[in-house]
């Protein structure tokens, strides 16, 4: 069960973050053909972004809860909250490579919080 939830919440991330990438080429997507959801959803694509970004979010807390992991767990969730906003800012201030590049840290720490939670503590 745990891993179908974290399976779906990664897929979520990478379609979300892939989108804010592609909203950098979004002109260039546009005049060579390209089909990216920058240019499927259109002026929704920071919305529905940030929605499958929460989603992967969500996915990571139901992990944790569902097995009991520690408060080092919940400790680095609240890190990935403070990213979430963070990328957040820089995507209001139209730096979309900016904001996609955050996602390096988003996976060193998602990575960190289970390493630190199964290696250490389970």
């Amino acid at each position: 069960m745990s891993l179908a939830i974290l399976y779906s919440g990664i897929i979520a991330w990478i379609i979300s973050f892939d989108t804010y990438y592609a909203m950098e080429d979004k002109n260039d997507d546009e005049q060579i053909g390209v089909n990216s959801t920058a240019i499927l959803w259109g002026n929704n694509s920071i919305i529905y972004s940030k929605i499958l970004h929460i989603f992967f979010y969500m996915c990571l807390l139901t992990v944790g809860l569902i097995n009991s992991f520690s408060y080092l767990f919940f400790l680095f969730f609240f890190i990935l909250i403070y990213l979430f906003f963070h990328q957040s800012k820089i995507i209001k201030e139209e730096k979309y490579i900016e904001a996609f590049k955050i996602n390096n840290w988003v996976g060193i720490v998602a990575l960190a919080s289970f390493t630190f939670e199964i290696i250490y503590l389970g």
